[in-house]
């Protein structure tokens, strides 16, 4: 299997996590996710991430850059769930789908996020 830096950033942010104050914040199951998880997958889930700031909170992927067979392995995973679509043509094809994070599709995006540093009374230890 080949290496990914994406998939290897996300590990270290993940391990310096479980070694930091917000360790609790780590579930015994995100390494399991995270060992399941393709690259591609990984981005896409930093992509409905940062759409979370977004007026409409969700991320709506459109054809050509929908993948459904990655959609669908993060829903049955539940770090994503579809908000509207998908929407089809008339032959079929997916045009679009919108989808946003659950509540473990968040928690498991955070958790593999750089670790902050710890701090006691606002001060950085």
């Amino acid at each position: 299997m080949e290496q990914d830096e994406t998939l290897e950033g996300l590990w270290a942010n993940l391990l310096g996590n479980l070694a930091t104050a917000s360790a609790a914040d780590v579930r015994r199951a995100f390494p399991k996710i995270l060992a399941s998880l393709e690259p591609d997958e990984a981005r896409l889930l930093e992509e409905v991430r940062a759409s979370l700031d977004q007026p409409t909170g969700a991320l709506t992927i459109q054809t050509p850059n929908l993948d459904m067979v990655t959609i669908d392995n993060l829903t049955r995973s539940e770090l994503i769930e579809s908000l509207a679509g998908p929407v089809y043509d008339q032959s079929g094809e997916t045009l679009r789908v919108s989808v946003t994070l659950t509540a473990l599709g968040r928690a498991f995006v955070d958790a593999c996020r750089e670790p902050q540093p710890a701090s006691v009374d606002g001060a950085e230890v």
